[in-house]
């Protein structure tokens, strides 16, 4: 009788974020896990002590999925990100993974409570010197840009994510550009009129 197949920790998380990209994170459950990865609830419990702490495990995962959505493979551009393709990409994100979306914004685990620690993390700081580049910012007015762009985009983000309202690429082409115009004209202006 051949040895019967081992469930690793790794095998259980894939499969639970593969719940939470399905139908999200609410649906996270034993049950639910084992059904995915065709056991019983046994090897779930056995590596995961709470449904929380697998919770945890693949919230980590999602952020990471997140992360390749959003960056993605910048050759494209040369590495170029403007904050508009940024946000595009961030609307795109919600509308094509609105479960993750949820989980990743909705759920009270996101740490961007502080606009400052939002966009210091090693990920996002070539972001912020590709807003410096494209604009002429200093530091501090690309990150204050950054953070006006991402509140209202984020607003329309969820809007879309929860399902109420429909993504059109046309609107939201239109509602983007005039956004990063009026972020980046207002800390322009603002950056000037402090240097007077």
């Amino acid at each position: 009788m051949p040895p019967k197949a081992r469930i690793t920790k790794d095998m259980i998380v894939d499969a639970a974020f593969a719940v939470a990209r399905r139908s999200g994170a609410d649906d996270i459950n034993v049950r639910k896990v084992a059904n995915e990865l065709g056991c019983s609830t046994q090897p779930v419990m056995y590596h995961f002590k709470t449904v929380e702490e697998l919770k945890e495990e693949v919230y980590g995962v999602a952020s990471r999925f997140y992360g390749d959505y959003l960056l993605g493979n910048d050759e494209d551009n040369g590495g170029d990100l403007g904050i508009k393709e940024l946000s595009s990409r961030y609307l795109r994100f919600a509308r094509d993974e609105a479960p993750l979306f949820r989980f990743i914004f909705q759920s009270g685990r996101f740490e961007g409570d502080h606009f400052d620690k939002m966009f210091a993390s090693e990920d996002k700081l070539h972001i912020i010197s590709n807003i410096q580049r494209l604009t002429g910012f200093g530091e501090k007015e690309a990150k204050l840009a950054a953070a006006s762009v991402f509140s209202a985009v984020h607003g329309y983000a969820c809007i879309v994510a929860n399902g109420n309202a429909e993504y059109r690429e046309d609107i939201a082409d239109s509602l983007l550009e005039n956004i990063c115009n009026a972020a980046v004209a207002y800390w322009k202006k603002s950056g000037s009129e402090k240097k007077k």
